[in-house]
């Protein structure tokens, strides 16, 4: 659900034998916020969805996702026949370039030649070309580190990678297509819940991205007028950043990259 800032909205969802209601009060004003929430004691978040949400009673966490700022989280506890507030502040995400622009090292633990030894890669001019073929996997284990590369997606619309990859039902999903950028995790080959963010990348030119990757976030930034960009700031559990890094190229695209460097911190 997208929400404008604000305002304090009633939440109402499933019925239980006792309920309480919740608001959440967002700020800054003018901010279009993608909500979800979890119960203690629950595995997932859910989406929320309506206009109002009436909870049984129990601890909540309510997760607010906003474009260019950092997730904002409030914990809240719901009792019966009472209205709780869960208040969420965003803060502007640090587009320094010091904290999404840093070089990896001028040896890269992966580039453009561990890519061709690899297999499936061709050179063509001045970049590598790989037709479609299901995943195509860096080899390094990642659990923090930096990944820089400018990408052509040659044949196809969408340009699709994969980070924390252990095997095809488990990893962490993202996709670029004409106007967002949308990721999702899928865990024992399940799909949970997905996030759009807008980028302003034009998808038929060179797109130049730089992610950094710690035990508890992706940060994916973008080079936008010669300058880099924090595209998405995504916090998430430390057991879930650690695996392989690669593309996704499904069965008749093809894509090819200019440059490329992974480097292991």
């Amino acid at each position: 659900m997208t929400l404008s800032s604000g305002k304090a909205v009633d939440l109402q969802g499933t019925l239980e034998n006792t309920l309480g209601t919740l608001k959440v009060d967002i700020s800054p004003a003018g901010l279009d916020v993608h909500l979800r929430i979890r119960r203690e004691g629950e595995s997932q978040d859910r989406d929320v969805s309506g206009s109002s949400l009436s909870l049984a009673e129990g601890s909540y966490t309510v997760t607010g996702t906003a474009a260019q700022y950092q997730n904002a989280v409030a914990n809240v506890h719901i009792t019966a026949n009472a209205i709780a507030t869960a208040s969420l502040v965003f803060k502007k995400a640090d587009t320094a370039p010091k904290t999404v622009a840093k070089a990896p090292p001028s040896t890269p633990v992966f580039g453009p030649d561990d890519w061709v030894k690899a297999g499936g890669w061709t050179r063509q001019d001045n970049m590598i070309v790989h037709q479609g073929g299901d995943y195509v996997l860096a080899t390094p284990n990642l659990t923090q580190g930096t990944i820089r590369f400018t990408a052509v997606i040659v044949k196809g619309k969408r340009l699709e990678w994969v980070l924390a990859f252990r095997d095809n039902k488990n990893y962490l999903f993202f996709q670029i297509d004409d106007k967002n950028l949308t990721r999702y995790e899928v865990v024992n080959g399940g799909k949970a819940s997905q996030v759009k963010i807008p980028h302003r990348l034009d998808r038929k030119q060179p797109m130049s991205f730089t992610i950094s990757v710690t035990p508890t976030a992706i940060i994916h930034s973008v080079q936008q007028g010669g300058e880099w960009v924090i595209l998405d700031n995504w916090s998430v559990l430390g057991s879930l950043v650690h695996g392989q890094f690669g593309f996704h190229i499904p069965s008749g695209d093809q894509i090819g990259l200019t440059d490329f460097r992974l480097a292991a911190n």
